[in-house]
């Protein structure tokens, strides 16, 4: 509690946030409410205590590192923002407290399929402050994430895929690392001012930090929402050499038409190719012909991960499970 007939310490200072209007986007009033101070002791960077304060300013009031404050983007009317802070030690009286990690959370679907880009600021210029700098060299002024459907990764950051890590509807950023290529964080924590979160069209150019992975869930037949398709394509030809098509899938026997694979239009036409589930069998179907190649499910592949094959070798055709 702070008396105020006595100074007010700016380091436990909090006021009323008010409205602050960022180029087209608005930050609105908040609730404020004390999270702890998250540090880490990587690459030279070391806790000194739970009592740093230093605050980021919108305009009268104040946020806390380590408190998360609410913002809009163009694709979220309302998501939420916490900078983290941590000392960074050096000989001397040369160590600091800078702005180590970046948290966007509450981040709903309408973002999926954009990038990202946040930045910081001071308050006397409108230049984004240097972030971090990787490999000793090269330095950056925003990060930018691309957000693949509630999955992210970091696009032509610099930093490594260790530096991003999922938190509830959002992600946050690690502004250091000593992996190889080694980076260190560059922004000093008094210094800012506001961080800013601008969402763009993903850039297809800029090169991924971790190519998203896993698995996809199927969950009915209709074509609209259950498949991935591609575009006719020669490099989509079977031919007549040998190949294998192959899938890890866990099948629901409440299912009993599931398609693996299928190329070439109407699975019934010349020069098609299919391998599917109907009928508590798995079949393959090639040329357009009705002498499926077809083999029982046994009651122990339903319902859990199985490897299946579709394999064609010496002008045989094969299917295989497990």
């Amino acid at each position: 509690m702070v008396n105020k007939n006595e100074p007010a310490d700016d380091d436990y200072y909090f006021d009323d946030i008010q409205d602050l209007k960022l180029g087209n986007k608005s930050w609105k009033k908040l609730n404020i409410k004390l999270v702890a101070l998250a540090a880490t002791a990587i690459f030279g960077y070391t806790t000194l205590g739970s009592t740093f304060a230093t605050n980021i300013t919108l305009s009268s009031g104040r946020v806390e590192f380590g408190q998360g404050y609410l913002g809009t983007t163009a694709c979220d009317s309302s998501i939420t923002i916490t900078p983290y802070a941590t000392f960074a030690n050096a000989s001397g009286s040369t160590g600091s407290y800078k702005l180590t990690d970046i948290q966007v959370s509450d981040l709903g679907s309408g973002c999926h399929g954009k990038d990202l880009i946040i930045r910081a600021y001071d308050s006397a210029s409108a230049t984004a402050l240097d972030l971090y700098q990787t490999g000793g060299s090269t330095t950056y002024n925003s990060v930018q994430v691309y957000n693949n459907n509630g999955i992210f990764t970091l696009a032509g950051a610099g930093l490594n895929h260790s530096e991003i890590n999922p938190v509830s509807n959002g992600f946050r950023v690690t502004l250091f690392n000593s992996s190889s290529p080694a980076s260190v964080a560059k922004a000093l924590a008094t210094s800012v001012y506001k961080i800013t979160v601008e969402t763009v069209p993903h850039d297809t150019n800029l090169t991924q930090s971790n190519v998203p992975s896993g698995s996809l869930t199927f969950t009915g037949q209709n074509p609209a929402t259950t498949k991935i398709e591609y575009a006719a394509n020669n490099a989509f030809v079977l031919g007549t050499g040998d190949f294998t098509v192959e899938a890890w899938a866990n099948l629901s026997n409440a299912n009993q038409s599931q398609t693996f694979y299928d190329a070439g239009g109407d699975v019934n036409s010349a020069n098609s190719f299919a391998f599917w589930i109907e009928g508590g069998a798995l079949k393959i179907r090639r040329n357009g012909t009705g002498a499926d190649i077809q083999v029982a499910m046994d009651a122990s592949w339903w319902s859990t991960y199985r490897h299946y094959a579709a394999v064609r070798g010496n002008g045989k055709f094969r299917i295989y499970v497990d």
